[in-house]
């Protein structure tokens, strides 16, 4: 992702009301930012990863 697609997103954290508007706008936002995969189960991080690959993956 470059700067010129990036959004600075303003999601408010989940206080337990209206579960689904907030679950839509947190899906794109990590889908924007390729991150959905993760979060959704589609890549599994290695269990043995090394620090640096954690924080690179």
């Amino acid at each position: 992702m470059d700067a010129a697609t990036a959004t600075n997103a303003r999601i408010n954290k989940f206080d337990g009301t209206n579960f689904h508007t907030w679950k839509f706008k947190m899906q794109m936002v990590l889908e924007e930012r390729d991150l959905w995969e993760v979060t959704s189960g589609g890549i599994k991080l290695k269990h043995l990863a090394t620090t640096l690959e954690q924080s690179t993956f």
